[in-house]
């Protein structure tokens, strides 16, 4: 049977946090997806250019041109300008990633491009080594 002392450890081991290799392979975890729409609980902005006030403003904007009349139409004009606000920030951000697609693949396109340019400047420089040495020995041989 275990001593107190060691029930008291164990108890005290249990309750304090343990870093991820300490606990082993847990498996693949989710992904955590901080800006986009499925970023549901945070609705502060999390893009430099995105602002609270801004966010509170269209909020206030629509409340004051759609003016509800209880709270139930006030819940879901908040709403309506909430996805209306995740939308916008859905488009720059696949804006964003498709331009960062745009430049990856034209930095692979320049790399190809210079790959290829470096093989043919070999090849030519081989080429022109090779006629260089066949004809000195053509002429050693005398024909």
């Amino acid at each position: 049977m275990a001593s107190q002392a060691r029930i008291n450890a164990n108890r005290r081991k249990c309750t304090t946090e343990h870093r991820p290799e300490d606990r082993g392979r847990q498996g693949p975890r989710p992904v955590q997806c901080a800006q986009g729409r499925q970023a549901r609980q945070n609705r502060e902005p999390g893009f430099a250019q995105e602002n609270a006030i801004e966010l509170d403003q269209r909020i206030n904007k629509w409340l004051s041109d759609l003016k509800p009349r209880y709270d139930a139409e006030r819940e879901l004009v908040t709403h309506a300008a909430n996805l209306s606000w995740e939308l916008e920030r859905a488009r720059r951000c696949e804006t964003a990633r498709l331009a960062q697609r745009v430049r990856r693949a034209q930095l692979k396109a320049t790399k190809k491009k210079r790959i290829q340019e470096v093989g043919e400047l070999s090849r030519r420089l081989l080429y022109q080594r090779r006629s260089t040495n066949l004809a000195h020995v053509r002429a050693a041989l005398g024909r």
